[in-house]
């Protein structure tokens, strides 16, 4: 029998573990999985039953931004990026109705700019770790049974660091969900939505046989990491969760 969960049920296992759960959106480059917003949005109601009352955002480039809406409990305007596309900013405004702190942890974005030339591996790495020491930080400034939930983007919260071959040279990746309990002795529970959106106009195949049970679950619904069925059990425990949609277009 398949162990489907609903995303509801994915936050509330990993909170159940851990005091920091990350989850991620889709996006490339302005192009973004409007679902993968949406369903976070709709997920905190039960993130706050559970006790959450935090949220650390990638989006927030400049920490002030952050600061500024915790004190004013609303994100101000105008602003570019993805903070001011109206549904992430509906999933801030989400955060900041329930009483909910904000934090930043992106990577200093003035080193970011500065850098001349195209981003090398070197400079993917070193993103990664002042993510996770900035998570971590976060972490660690809370009090011990406070509970973060963790917004990132893309592969940003893989749990293993992962090796291959770029043009004929061996290069390793080491995501933030791989280093950031190393600067915060917290473990993260990692649940991924992203692998069924349809990169560069691509569906995938192998979704064909969850559709019907897709669809009778809302539309998105996964599974635990331990518990893949066998024609997607290649996933492994790069998360330690995921979630698949029958929504997955990206859109400018």
């Amino acid at each position: 029998m398949t162990d489907w969960r609903s995303p509801a049920e994915l936050v509330e296992h990993g909170f159940a573990r851990t005091r920091l759960v990350l989850m991620n959106e889709a996006h490339s480059g302005l192009a973004r999985c409007i679902r993968t917003r949406d369903l976070g949005r709709s997920l905190l109601p039960a993130a706050h039953r559970l006790g959450v009352r935090h949220l650390a955002m990638e989006a927030f480039w400049d920490p002030a931004v952050a600061e500024r809406a915790n004190a004013r409990r609303a994100l101000e305007e105008p602003l570019d990026g993805y903070l001011g596309q109206p549904e992430m900013r509906a999933l801030v405004s989400a955060a900041l109705d329930l009483g909910w702190t904000l934090h930043a942890y992106e990577a200093p974005l003035d080193v970011m700019r500065q850098r001349a030339g195209p981003e090398t591996r070197e400079d993917v790495n070193w993103r990664e770790d002042q993510q996770a020491r900035n998570l971590g930080a976060v972490i660690a400034g809370l009090a011990d049974r406070e509970l973060l939930l963790a917004w990132c983007g893309n592969g940003h919260l893989s749990r293993h660091a992962m090796t291959a071959a770029v043009d004929g040279v061996t290069e390793t990746w080491t995501p933030m969900g791989s280093l950031v309990e190393g600067y915060c002795g917290v473990a993260p529970f990692a649940i991924d939505q992203t692998l069924t959106v349809e990169w560069d106009g691509h569906e995938r195949e192998w979704l064909g046989p969850f559709t019907d049970d897709l669809r009778a679950r809302g539309g998105s619904a996964g599974f635990l990491a331990a518990a893949l069925p066998e024609p997607i059990a290649w996933l492994g425990d790069t998360a330690d969760a995921y979630v698949l949609s029958l929504d997955n277009a990206l859109v400018e």
